[in-house]
Parts: structure tokens; sequence; C-alpha cells
């Protein structure tokens, strides 16, 4: 069975998301980058329930979306 990318999904992602910097790209659902820091709890549930372990910690803790391993299927 072949599955192919949804090119239109994929943007949804990428397209209105800031990035802390050129190398992180938080998740989706955060807009803002200083209450997301104030906000997140460091919890690492959003990582442990990535099913394809896109989610990653960075140095500080925070979660942020690696696209370099796999892609989203949220």
């Amino acid at each position: 069975m072949t599955e192919t990318i949804d090119v239109a999904r994929r943007r949804f992602f990428t397209a209105s998301i800031k990035a802390s910097s050129p190398t992180t790209l938080r998740l989706p659902w955060s807009k803002n980058e200083a209450n997301f820091t104030k906000n997140c709890t460091q919890c690492q549930k959003c990582v442990e329930v990535c099913e394809t372990s896109i989610i990653k910690r960075d140095r500080q803790g925070f979660p942020y979306v690696d696209f370099a391993t796999d892609e989203c299927t949220f």
C-alpha cells in the first residue's frame, strides 16, 4: 500500500508557525514564544503521545517539532 503526502495538509502546520530560532519549530498550536515557554509545564506528554516521534525536547526541555525524522500525522 502506497501512501501519498497531502502537501496542503503539510502547509497547514508550517504556514503560520513562528520559529523561535531557525532550527527550532514549535508545536502547531503555540503562536507566541513567550506565552509558550511561560505556560508549558515541560510534562513531556506531547512527546510521549506523538505517533511519529517528531516532537523532541530542546536544551531547555521545551518541545519542538523535528520534521527531519518523519512527518506529522495529526
